[in-house]
């Protein structure tokens, strides 16, 4: 229902998000038989024993049933007008659940399918029971009017009345004002590896946690998603505040032990990203204060996990202007959230090693010379007669399908990812698509599948302590061996003081590690001789000036030697024409990669490339 609005306008509202939450409804919608089918599932969805209740969608003007309290023929929308100031101005589906007396009225888990199966964020519920039920209903209404139900915080809206109260206070010469917004790290990759419900779990702890951790005079609410919000109507400055941000976090911090559905436990150890905002100018708005805390937050995340932030003007006059980068930033969360995200996967071939008689001159025996460009025919294992040829590995590449600018490659969306704090999520999907795209292609090709997938790792993602641990669980999870992941790291990421700790403990994993970019970093010899088993990439940048610059082919081949006597794999990478390739081969390379050998290409492109051709007058094998 929407409060202070007419009855057409209810029930298209009502129409449209359960139709929505119900599929298609077709060119002809029957409004009556919608709100009739609504009515029927509601008692099932509410886990009411068949037979004991019926219902029916109320709308501005109908009256509410009697037992209730209130004139029995009290209209819906003046029942909800009567309610609190934060019920009102909101969207609700009524209903009027008729049960039988005795019918103990629905739990927690019954309104939340309710709201699922309607589509809107919030049911009310007339429960038609016994006036113990009724007032029951209409208390529980009250209180999730204005909180969260998952949480049991105060919701947004709420939050930001006592923000202008407090406001309003300090003008008269009151207390000092303080906002901190905090984000719940990784709750998208908790949703994702052991469900929503343990998700669920991971914001009720936060919360509860948050909330024990404050004083009477404080609040806390919940913003939405991940976010959550905390009013310090009494802040005393800037470094008490961020004291007792920190004070939140480290609370909020502690290890969450979680049953899992299907046996067993999982211990998470949840952390905040907080943003700290100070009401510091004259006539500060309850919307700026959010603005700023929220500010800080996103610079908070990406410093790290679990960090703290105060925000400055100063310091943000860059982020004001960076409009388009917010806009693309919010688009970019989305497509996250709504899997729009994809992963397109280029070819990396073994080269055959060049004998006495096939040296540049004739290039490597076999090769894609006279080939054809996709990589993934005639290439340089020589396979070309047998079928397509089976790339020694693919690497996974992170695409984005804009709406507005169509097929994005990573670098037009990868700083704004990491300034808004997204890389360690879009990290974490990014593996866990990858490894699964790996044993769907075993199950598709067999022997013909790729034998390893690359997956980049950035430096904010290196940095975080459970990476390991998180890498274990998606191969377990997936069924992959660890031998079958190579996991590659640019030199910024193993210059941090995370970096060799964590190439370490991926190692023990058995997953390959390679180091990305060789060759246009800073990081020196005695760094790749620590990290004993990594493969090494060449940057395409010297690749591309291997047969016009004498220093690039030299540089090249120096690696390629220590390569050969360390005992790595090395790949060479942009290669781009025959010649290129011809002379890598010459040199001594053994892999490569680059549009000669194949472009990245959707995963289903892959697995048609990589079937065997279909014998005369069969099927394809």
């Amino acid at each position: 229902m929407v409060v202070g609005r007419g009855r057409r306008d209810a029930l298209l509202t009502v129409l449209d998000a359960f139709t929505t939450a119900a599929g298609p409804p077709g060119d002809d919608v029957d409004a009556d038989d919608v709100l009739a089918r609504l009515a029927a599932r509601a008692p099932e969805v509410l886990g009411l024993p068949p037979g004991t209740a019926t219902a029916r969608v109320l709308l501005p003007g109908d009256p509410v049933g009697p037992r209730v309290e209130g004139p029995a023929d009290a209209p819906a929308d003046e029942l909800v007008a009567r309610l609190p100031l934060e019920a009102r101005g909101r969207t609700w589906a009524v209903l009027e659940v008729r049960a039988a007396p005795g019918t103990t009225p629905p739990d927690d888990d019954g309104r939340r399918a309710l709201d699922r199966l309607v589509g809107l964020s919030t049911a009310l519920l007339v429960v038609d029971a016994d006036r113990g039920a009724a007032r029951a209903a209409r208390d529980d209404l009250a209180r999730r009017a204005g909180h969260d139900p998952l949480t049991g915080l105060p919701v947004r809206r709420v939050l930001l009345e006592h923000v202008d109260r407090a406001l309003a206070r300090r003008a008269r010469g009151g207390e000092e004002v303080a906002l901190l917004f905090l984000d719940v790290d990784g709750l998208k990759y908790v949703n994702d590896t052991w469900g929503h419900a343990a998700g669920d779990r991971l914001l009720q702890a936060c919360a509860a946690r948050l909330r024990a951790g404050l004083r009477a005079t404080d609040v806390a609410a919940r913003m939405g998603g991940d976010e959550l919000a905390v009013l310090l109507a009494d802040a005393g400055g800037p470094e008490a505040a961020v004291e007792v941000a920190r004070r939140l976090t480290a609370a909020v911090g502690a290890p969450l032990v979680l049953d899992l559905p299907w046996g067993g436990t999982v211990t998470l150890h949840p952390s905040t990203s907080t943003g700290v905002a100070l009401a510091d100018e004259p006539g500060a708005t309850a919307d700026a204060l959010v603005a700023h805390a929220d500010a800080a937050m996103y610079r908070a995340k990406r410093t790290g996990r679990g960090c703290v932030e105060l925000f400055e003007p100063a310091r943000y006059a860059a982020d004001r202007e960076a409009t388009g980068e917010a806009r693309l930033l919010g688009q970019l969360r989305e497509a996250l959230d709504e899997s729009r995200l994809e992963l397109h996967y280029q070819p990396i071939h073994a080269l055959p090693v060049p004998g006495p008689t096939n040296g540049p001159t004739n290039g490597p025996t076999n090769g894609p010379t006279n080939g054809p460009t996709n990589g993934l025919t005639n290439g340089p294992d020589g396979s070309g007669g047998d079928g397509p040829a089976v790339p020694w590995a693919v690497e996974a590449l992170l695409r984005w399908r804009h709406p507005e600018r169509g097929l994005l490659t990573a670098g037009a969306f990868v700083d704004v990812a990491e300034a808004g704090g997204l890389l360690v999520d879009i990290g974490a999907w990014a593996l866990r698509e990858a490894v699964t795209q790996l044993a769907r292609w075993d199950a598709a090709l067999g022997a013909r599948s790729p034998q390893r997938v690359f997956v980049n790792v950035s430096a904010a993602e290196l940095a975080q302590p459970d990476l390991p641990r998180r890498v274990a669980q998606v191969l377990a999870d997936v069924g992959v061996p660890p031998r079958r992941l190579t996991l590659e790291l640019t030199e910024t990421g193993l210059l941090s003081e995370h970096g060799t700790a964590a190439v370490r403990a991926l190692e023990e994993l058995e997953c390959g590690v390679a180091i990305d970019d060789l060759g246009v970093g800073y990081s020196s010899l005695s760094r790749v001789v620590d990290i004993p088993d990594a493969a090494l990439k060449i940057d395409g940048s010297l690749t591309r000036e291997l047969t016009t610059r004498p220093e690039a082919s030299a540089l090249v081949k120096a690696v390629l030697l220590m390569g050969r006597t360390l005992g790595r794999t090395v790949v060479l990478e942009g290669v781009e024409d025959a010649a290129t390739l011809d002379l890598a081969a010459a040199l001594g390379c053994t892999h490569a990669q680059g549009y000669h050998l194949g472009r990245p290409q959707p995963a289903d492109a892959i697995t048609a490339a990589l079937r065997p051709p279909a014998p005369c007058g069969g099927r394809p094998a």
